[in-house]
């Protein structure tokens, strides 16, 4: 009877212990990776982390181009760099109107002119530079005295004014559309236009009687 106890109990310190070194070995196998696993999970981790703090922008491109629209480009992108996401020039554009190395900001409007516009803005330019280099005084020029006015004037002729492209001549309509012009000193309300722009175009701007 003694030597079956005895036997009983040596069986169930084995079993136990088998089960242990079973726990143990199943706990290890949980613990270990496959080789390799741990770097592909940093690498991944990483990729997660430079797309998480890579900055973008988004810029607005149309006219001649084949695929005007909203894009998102890296920040320190290039006017070039928007053109080849708008799918490049079109047939008709103006290709060397703009600057294409001039860096784009977020939320920028970058207008690309067709070759009959660029023309068009030419001469407007090269007219005004004629009358200012004979010495004609702005009151002396026409019937509104050859200024520009800011509640009637259209994107072509704010266009002629300097420092005025595209993007801030379609700020200034933005504007109107919610406020009428009551001074010109109004215009550095405008999105875009800061006292240094203005101050070159105050002699040739007038918000009208």
């Amino acid at each position: 009877m003694i030597f079956v106890a005895a036997a009983g109990l040596f069986y169930l310190g084995a079993a136990e212990s088998s089960v242990a070194e079973e726990g143990a070995q199943i706990i290890l196998q949980k613990e270990e990776l496959p080789q390799g696993a741990e770097e592909k999970t940093k690498q991944e981790t990483k990729e997660e982390v430079l797309q998480q703090t890579q900055e973008l922008i988004y810029v607005h491109i149309c006219g001649a181009v084949n695929a005007p629209g909203v894009y998102q480009l890296p920040a320190g992108s290039r006017i070039a760099d928007a053109v080849f996401y708008a799918g490049d020039f079109s047939p008709d554009a103006a290709k060397d109107y703009l600057n294409l190395a001039k860096p784009v900001l977020d939320g920028e409007k970058i207008y690309v002119p067709n070759k009959e516009e660029a023309e068009q803005i030419f001469l407007e330019k090269s007219l005004i530079g004629l009358l200012e280099s004979e010495g004609d005084l702005p009151g002396e020029k026409s019937e509104s005295g050859g200024l520009v006015n800011l509640n009637t004037a259209g994107v072509d002729e704010l266009m002629t004014l300097p420092g005025i492209g595209r993007a801030k001549a379609d700020a200034i309509l933005s504007y109107r559309r919610e406020h009428s012009f009551s001074s010109c000193e109004e215009l550095m309300q405008v999105p875009g236009i800061k006292q240094s722009v203005y101050e070159k175009i105050r002699d040739n701007i007038t918000v009208g009687n």
